[in-house]
């Protein structure tokens, strides 16, 4: 079980206990859920937005769907998804294409699904392809405390 150590040692410096969970390969955030044999509800993916300037992380449940023009008309900039080649290096740490639903040590600005901060345990997307850290939601609440809270995300049918 290896979580990037910039993760690792973010978690630890803000005294925030957490557990490691490790599942089979897996890529996309729903696939991770069902790897990991956790509610799509309770995994929290990651997904990189860019505009011309800047990258960055829209944190929601991997059961959602993201809508970026939500995002984009609530901090009042044009986004859009950013590819791989987009956030390259912004992660070094992490595995190829794998965004930490933890960006706050990389520092790269974040904005949290609301519905986030009713869940009592989170599974966080940890940067890499077969972990996941498991927070209590009492301490997610901390950790985004200061990062915009916004609808931008619906359950997926």
């Amino acid at each position: 079980m290896t979580i990037p150590n910039t993760v690792r040692r973010c978690l630890e410096a803000r005294a925030t206990p957490f557990e490691v969970l490790a599942h089979p390969a897996a890529i996309t955030a729903a696939q991770t859920a069902e790897a990991a044999h956790v509610s799509g509800d309770m995994v929290v993916k990651a997904v990189a937005l860019k505009d011309r300037d800047s990258v960055l992380v829209a944190l929601l449940p991997a059961s959602h769907v993201l809508h970026v023009a939500d995002v984009s008309r609530a901090l009042r900039r044009e986004l859009v998804l950013a590819a791989e080649s987009d956030f390259e290096g912004l992660f070094p740490d992490c595995d190829t294409g794998a965004v930490p639903a933890l960006p706050l040590p990389y520092e790269v600005p974040t904005v949290v699904e609301e519905c986030l901060f009713d869940a009592p345990r989170l599974f966080l997307e940890s940067g890499s392809h077969r972990d996941l850290v498991a927070l209590a939601g009492e301490d997610f609440r901390r950790l985004y405390a200061t990062s915009p809270l916004l609808r931008f995300s619906e359950p997926r049918h």
